[in-house]
């Protein structure tokens, strides 16, 4: 009896042992890092934060976990439900491997996932709009990111000590078409154009694909782009209006032909309200007329000087043999764009400034002007 006794006691006390190496998700530290979200560190390794909405605003290495275990953990686990990191979220996790995003994620704050050397890959929601400064920074080891959306509020340096091979997966602009690779970095490749008239071989295929990828530009239809059909007025406005977010805007309309139904209204009426543009006449704007290249000249300019200086870079235009058909209006433009690499002339040294510009030309502009300005 006594024996049987102590095999029972021997038995439980066996069982009781076993429990804490089988209760793997409880938490060895833990707290509060966001109105609604949790975090803790489970004995596993495993950095798993738990709620809603935003995490607190953090500085410099004053995240709760920093000093409590997070430049070990193995994994970071962000629930569903979660809307923002903050930043400096993870910086110093230098032994994760994964990271595991919820599909609700919108923002993500600056050196959010800096110093996260053994981070191979990430993969980002549709709704993601914002990357803050130097987001990635000294990702070591990182060669694929993947973004289901496109990212139209981004800081500086997002990259900087990232592999040059880095490989960055952006849908096209055009709904239903497959993601492909471009490369961002130091080298910058581009992702294959969608449409059947914009063949590989051609001179348009890099820009048209980059600015199809930006959401600056959509087909024509779902598969063809019209690389050789001329630019409206309206459509060169709707492009800078998308290139900057497409804001807000509730300035008064100044133009009589430009009615609030018509698809190009709140790009015309934002552009007059930040002196981008200032019509054809008398309260007109002619938005379905074919934009010409000097008038090209004078709104992109005329949008990019609110970001650089570009007087300073004005060109002499005595090289082109038709430099003195350009309208006196548009002179000090043209000076500015080719300078800037914006316009560039003909094979046979023209400008061509009362020449309609295409989609195809116009795409190469808005991408010369991009790639010097954006970090993707």
């Amino acid at each position: 009896m006594k024996q049987r006794i102590l095999s029972v006691l021997l038995a439980f006390t066996l069982l009781i042992g076993i429990v804490p190496f089988v209760q793997t998700d409880a938490h060895a530290v833990y707290g509060q890092c966001g109105p609604n979200i949790t975090w803790g560190i489970t004995s596993d390794g495993a950095l798993q934060l738990t709620g809603t909405g935003e995490m607190y605003e953090y500085g410099f290495t004053e995240v709760p976990w920093y000093y409590q275990g997070g430049n070990s953990v193995g994994k970071i686990i962000i629930s569903e439900g979660i809307t923002g990191i903050s930043n400096y979220a993870f910086m110093g996790c230098a032994k994760a491997t994964s990271v595991s995003i919820p599909s609700t994620l919108v923002s993500v704050g600056s050196n959010a996932f800096d110093g996260c050397i053994k981070l191979k890959s990430l993969s980002f929601p549709q709704d993601l709009y914002k990357l803050g400064n130097y987001t990635f920074n000294g990702c070591s080891s990182l060669t694929s990111i993947q973004f289901g959306g496109d990212v139209t509020n981004y800081g500086s340096n997002i990259f900087q000590g990232c592999p040059s091979s880095l490989t960055i997966t952006r849908p096209f602009c055009a709904k239903g078409f497959d993601q492909a690779p471009w490369t961002s970095v130091k080298q910058k490749t581009y992702n294959p154009a969608p449409f059947s008239d914009v063949s590989s071989k051609a001179w348009y295929y890099n820009p048209v694909s980059r600015a199809c990828m930006k959401g600056f530009f959509s087909g024509t239809s779902r598969t063809t782009f019209s690389p050789n059909i001329a630019l409206s007025r309206a459509m060169i406005v709707q492009v800078l209006y998308s290139m900057e977010g497409k804001p807000a805007c509730t300035a008064e309309n100044p133009f009589t032909d430009v009615p609030e139904n018509k698809w190009y209204h709140d790009a015309i009426v934002w552009a007059s309200s930040q002196h981008i543009v200032s019509g054809t006449g008398e309260n007109t704007f002619s938005p379905e007329r074919n934009l010409t290249r000097e008038q090209a000249a004078v709104i992109l300019t005329a949008f990019a000087n609110r970001y650089h200086d570009l007087s300073m870079m004005a060109a002499d235009l005595s090289r082109f043999s038709d430099a003195g058909d350009i309208s006196p209006w548009a002179v000090q433009a043209m000076r500015q764009a080719v300078g800037a690499g914006l316009i560039s002339g003909t094979p046979d040294g023209k400008l061509n400034p009362k020449k309609a510009i295409t989609r195809a030309e116009a795409a190469q502009i808005i991408v010369t002007y991009d790639n010097n300005s954006s970090p993707f």
